[in-house]
């Protein structure tokens, strides 16, 4: 009967490139429910040990991130380093809050 809440991810952006270089913006929403059921294992350790990681109700939630990001492809290698914030945040019972997120990337094909 312990299953983790289904979620959805939705993501829109605008990009615009200047030769090799690039630049975009984008917007990102995540829906994610509730566990649903127990686990009996966590139960069990959670006597000993509290932690609200172990409440299922601690899990899920709603956020809306504005990013904007930039790279550069020359070739068979490209980078890319993107940027944002949560504009909206609604989580279910306990959970860490969001103040930034950055996210770096290299590729290169072969």
């Amino acid at each position: 009967g312990y299953s983790l809440g289904d979620s959805v991810n939705l993501t829109t952006w605008l990009k615009r490139a200047f030769g090799n270089a690039n630049t975009w913006v984008r917007a990102a929403y995540t829906d994610t429910n509730r566990i649903s059921g127990r686990d009996s294992e966590v139960d069990r350790t959670n006597k000993f040990a509290p932690s609200p990681d172990a409440d299922p109700t601690n899990y899920g939630g709603q956020r809306l991130d504005a990013l904007i990001g930039v790279g550069y492809a020359r070739g068979a290698v490209s980078i890319g380093l993107e940027g944002g914030i949560p504009v909206y945040e609604y989580v279910n019972g306990l959970q860490l809050k969001t103040d930034w997120m950055l996210t770096f990337g290299f590729n290169a094909m072969f």
